[in-house]
């Protein structure tokens, strides 16, 4: 009987093997931390589409109820008012203006106070909201806020009693309605607001005005 006494290689990977095993790996990692950090900006991404969505939405509950508590021309708050219309747009700066009397059950006194509120998109896209009262009172200083930041649209439009929507408002020149008046000096029926986002999209609104 004979023994193999020839010296046999040692077990374990070849050079070769060890370093295509690391190049596997490392580009399983790489492939893993791509994935993984193009998730995470998906994540803020959406976050941040979901957070701009919520402030669009939220401008615009703010500006239906500044339409809901608005002065009717004619009516007994509307003497009170030193502007001559209460609501207008400026096709050049895209502005909304106001009168509307206060919060019904305001705590700090200022309940049924009439208020002049603006809405405007500035040039970098940021849309504010103004409100002073109509008023001496010196207590009462304007304020104004941000309600939606980065833009990229804001276009209002007035429907007016033939149902036909203008970009002006009031339009110009004003036409007879037949009743003695002119669309100039009415309260347009509705008004349709039109924000445009980057990331968040579009979103259009049509509010009624009383």
């Amino acid at each position: 009987m004979t023994t193999d006494t020839r010296p046999h290689p040692a077990a374990g990977f070849t050079l070769i093997e060890t370093l295509v095993s690391l190049a596997i790996v490392a580009f399983i990692g790489v492939a893993a931390y791509l994935l993984l950090d193009s998730a995470a900006r998906l994540e803020r991404h959406g976050n941040d589409a979901l957070e701009t969505l919520a402030a669009m939405q939220s401008a615009l509950r703010l500006l239906e109820t500044d339409l809901s508590r608005i002065v009717m021309p004619g009516s007994p708050e509307a003497h009170a008012d030193p502007h001559a219309f209460v609501v207008r747009s400026d096709a050049g700066t895209q502005r909304i203006e106001l009168t509307r009397t206060g919060r019904a059950h305001a705590l700090d006194g200022s309940a049924g106070q009439l208020r002049r509120v603006g809405w405007s998109v500035d040039d970098d896209g940021r849309l504010w909201r103004s409100d002073s009262a109509l008023t001496a009172d010196p207590q009462s200083a304007p304020r104004a806020r941000v309600v939606c930041a980065n833009l990229a649209a804001f276009d209002v439009e007035f429907l007016d009693s033939r149902k036909a929507w203008q970009r002006d408002w009031p339009p110009a020149p004003p036409t007879d309605t037949g009743r003695g008046e002119t669309l100039g000096d009415r309260l347009p029926r509705a008004l349709r607001l039109r924000l445009v986002h980057p990331t968040a999209g579009e979103l259009v609104r049509v509010l009624p005005i009383r």
